[in-house]
């Protein structure tokens, strides 16, 4: 081989290297897309109720649309149904923790209660009376 076919292997190289490079390069760009499309359509009824917030709009009145996306009051029904099953959630949490407290406080003053009804009383002794001096 010359030094002419050298160079040439190191174009040849060069440019499988490149075309491999484009091709990840353009792989990784239809894969970020295909993410953001993603992430917009997760997305959609959280941007249509804060669309409807920021206008002023009642929750039940519809945001503009775009294409490819469920119709807005369909993306409103959605995400008013995710916060009222939410809201649930918590409301539930929330009672049965006081329920707990409630209970904790109970078994507690019983406790206490019946302590205090285990200790004996002092009886008055054959010299309990007034003290004189």
């Amino acid at each position: 081989m010359s030094d002419g076919g050298k160079a040439h292997l190191y174009e040849a190289v060069a440019n499988q290297r490149e075309r491999v490079l484009t091709g990840f390069d353009s792989q990784r760009d239809a894969i970020v897309r295909a993410v953001d499309e993603q992430r917009m359509a997760a997305m959609a009824p959280i941007y249509a109720v804060q669309g409807n917030v920021a206008a002023g709009r009642p929750a039940g009145q519809p945001a503009a649309g775009r294409p490819g996306y469920p119709a807005p009051n369909q993306q409103s029904s959605v995400a008013a149904d995710i916060v009222m099953t939410i809201k649930a959630m918590v409301a539930e949490e929330v009672r049965s923790q006081i329920l707990a407290l409630l209970q904790a406080a109970d078994s507690k003053q019983r406790a206490a209660t019946e302590a205090a009804d285990a200790q004996p009383v002092p009886q008055p002794g054959p010299h309990s009376g007034p003290l004189t001096g």
